[in-house]
């Protein structure tokens, strides 16, 4: 049975694309980091409470050594003794071990015993006013006091040291933070450039498609005109493509459209721009060459094309149109040229190059 699950759960992760895998790691990291801020937002409170025994242990020493001074002063501070035993008598073992101040315990052990000591004399010293019994008072207080500086100071310490430890986690959690998010968007702009580039490019010839076309196209027009440099366009049609498909099939046709767009590629300059139009039909836009260069470029193509094996088809010959822009082209006027061209091509016997 065990078996069995870890089977379902391997063949299930193997089903999920790395895209979605890296995803699921992204967010689990993300998932991980929010858990621990929370668990980190819980020990900050507990500094909080740092911070309350850090005053409450210093009311504590001031307090002691008040009520000390006003008796043997003569003056009775009942009001400040019931402070200092209300604040002694928060702080129980239980309660100071569950935020680990285990040297504050101590601390306040002996501060606590030593409160006693002192309580026990001042009662002493109100029904006798003896100044030996002063005198141990006095004694007993600064020891007391000492007890509870010391006792501040290590409540200082630990709060001190849990903060220095809590900005370390943070500082941690913030760059760890930072990473992941640079990482996913990142991922986002690979995913994106990804996604713009196949939308841009034909699936089955690897080439850019007509919407690639009709952007460049425009683009290379206007450039043109601005810059006053020439610009051709050739439309290739396959011939008897349809007898391909009928006679091979449609599978070894899209071979061959893929071996067509490979041989027409591998024959261009890096300036020509090679779209699949629709098809069997393919479109070079080539900026820098004129009507005359364009006929001899697309009639290079034709023999390219004629001489070339596409197995099991054998040799597949190619109708050819070429035009060149002229000042007062627009696209469709262009196209159109270029268009009936191929057309003329066809009306010629197919395998011939036309210029319009």
């Amino acid at each position: 049975m065990i078996s069995s699950t870890k089977f379902k759960i391997k063949k299930f992760f193997h089903k999920i694309s790395s895209t979605t895998k890296i995803i699921m790691l992204v967010f689990l990291h993300l998932l991980l980091i929010s858990i621990n801020a929370y668990y980190l937002h819980d020990f900050i409170k507990i500094t909080e409470v740092d911070a309350q025994i850090i005053n409450e242990s210093g009311i504590i020493r001031g307090t002691i050594q008040k009520v000390v001074k006003s008796e043997t002063n003569n003056k009775q501070s009942d009001d400040n003794i019931k402070i200092v035993d209300n604040l002694l008598s928060r702080y129980s073992d239980s309660q100071i071990l569950t935020h680990g101040h285990t040297n504050f315990i101590d601390g306040i052990k002996q501060v606590r015993d030593g409160w006693e000591r002192i309580k026990k004399l001042i009662f002493e010293y109100r029904l006798s006013q003896d100044p030996v019994i002063k005198n141990k008072l006095i004694i007993e207080s600064e020891i007391c006091w000492r007890h509870a500086n010391h006792t501040v100071g290590v409540a200082q310490i630990n709060a001190e040291r849990k903060h220095k430890l809590f900005s370390k986690i943070y500082l941690v959690l913030s760059i760890d933070f930072a990473l992941i998010i640079s990482i996913i968007l990142i991922i986002y702009s690979i995913f994106k450039l990804k996604l713009e580039e196949q939308a841009r490019i034909d699936p089955l010839t690897q080439i850019y498609n007509r919407h690639v076309f009709y952007e460049e196209i425009d683009i290379e027009m206007s450039s043109s005109s601005r810059h006053h440099y020439p610009l051709s366009i050739l439309l290739i049609d396959i011939d008897f493509f349809k007898r391909v498909n009928d006679t091979y099939g449609h599978d070894m046709g899209d071979i061959i459209l893929l071996e067509f767009a490979s041989l027409i590629k591998s024959h261009i300059r890096k300036e020509d721009i090679l779209c699949r139009f629709g098809g069997e039909e393919f479109v070079i836009i080539s900026p820098f060459i004129d009507g005359i260069q364009a006929q001899e470029f697309a009639e290079k193509l034709r023999v390219a094309i004629q001489n070339f094996d596409f197995n099991p088809a054998g040799n597949i010959t190619a109708s050819i149109g070429v035009s060149t822009q002229n000042s007062n082209d627009t696209f469709k006027s262009l196209f159109k040229r270029v268009d009936e061209a191929v057309y003329i091509s066809k009306d010629k016997g197919r395998n011939t190059v036309t210029y319009k």
